[in-house]
């Protein structure tokens, strides 16, 4: 009897074992990268919301293990942004696991920006801290080229009662230097 209970719980924990490990978000985040200069025409889906001067639309493309894809659309400043929950829990030190998984596997990895020519996309590891409630790690394109100086993809970890949520998210970030008042 023991055999058997040892043996069916075998069977079943395998799937729960193999859905922990991550599959790469690189080659499904490089289409996302390559329609970032299209506004996201070919990955926007159906329009979820509409709040002010933002709309939110579905993403076409899902990253493996992401909880949800979206694309907003702002009107001020005129600018496209897409973000994937890649990981919610309460546990910190799952999340930022999670996080720093993430960092690994987009840092010093290559991107095609433009379809064709290959980036490498880095950034420095912004660490965890619990006390903090939120975390950063911003990559660029290594060669930057003047149209892509303000792309970035960030991978963030934030702290929203009850709960510790990974992010990877692509946008234009304008220099803080760069920003004014009423640009907000």
């Amino acid at each position: 009897m023991l055999l058997a209970v040892a043996a069916f719980s075998h069977l079943h924990a395998q799937p729960i074992l193999k859905n922990k490990t991550n599959p790469s978000i690189q080659p499904l985040l490089n289409e996302v990268v390559q329609d970032y200069f299209q506004n996201f025409e070919n990955i926007k889906g159906d329009t979820l919301s509409r709040t002010g001067s933002t709309i939110t639309f579905a993403s076409k493309i899902k990253l493996p293990g992401s909880l949800h894809c979206t694309i907003n659309k702002y009107g001020t400043p005129n600018s496209y942004s897409w973000e994937s929950l890649m990981f919610e829990s309460e546990d910190f030190e799952a999340a930022a696991t999670a996080y720093k998984n993430y960092y690994k596997q987009l840092n010093k990895s290559k991107f095609a920006p433009n379809g064709y020519e290959k980036f490498v996309l880095s950034g420095a590891y912004d660490a965890p801290d619990e006390s903090r409630g939120f975390s950063s790690s911003r990559l660029k394109l290594e060669e930057q080229k003047s149209r892509f100086n303000k792309f970035t993809i960030d991978i963030g970890m934030q702290y929203l009662f009850p709960n510790w949520q990974v992010k990877v998210m692509v946008y234009e970030k304008v220099p803080d230097d760069e920003v004014r008042p009423g640009d907000f």
